[in-house]
């Protein structure tokens, strides 16, 4: 069985919680990844045919796709922009969360105990804040990632 103390591991999940969002709400409204899944797409596609062309030794189907080398470098590289971004985004977002978490709460005070035994055993592992932020973080990023993406 898991115990926690209540009012922590509320701040906690709130603040995991709202972090996610917030960092789902900018990606979504200012980083445009549908543009960036198009261009995935393309370049993904590209990569595909060039494969095809070098395997089946296609010497004009690979004049056409070395045409289009230099427009697909720069694809690449708003892709790799992006991610990069995306990247950047979320640890800032993540970490300030867990900054302002650490300045409002003892994050290494245990938030609570489960427990070590699926057989009903006295052994006990306790759960810290910071444990337990990072559990709530990466539960909300799923469930927000899922979200937008069924709504986007």
């Amino acid at each position: 069985m898991m115990e926690l103390s209540a009012s922590g591991v509320v701040m906690v999940t709130l603040v995991s919680a709202v972090a996610s969002l917030l960092g789902h709400l900018v990606l979504k409204f200012f980083l445009h990844p549908e543009k960036i899944r198009l261009k995935t797409e393309e370049l993904k596609a590209y990569r595909l045919e060039r494969a095809a062309a070098v395997k089946l030794k296609d010497q004009k189907l690979l004049k056409k796709l070395d045409k289009q080398k230099v427009y697909m470098s720069q694809v690449e590289q708003e892709v790799s922009s992006f991610q990069l971004k995306t990247m950047l985004l979320n640890m800032g977002i993540m970490f300030s969360a867990f900054y302002f978490l650490w300045f409002t709460l003892p994050m290494g005070d245990i938030a609570g105990r489960f427990s070590a035994s699926l057989y009903g055993g006295n052994e006990e592992l306790q759960l810290n804040y910071g444990l337990w932020y990072v559990i709530s973080l990466s539960f909300f990023l799923q469930v927000f990632r899922k979200a937008f993406e069924a709504g986007g």
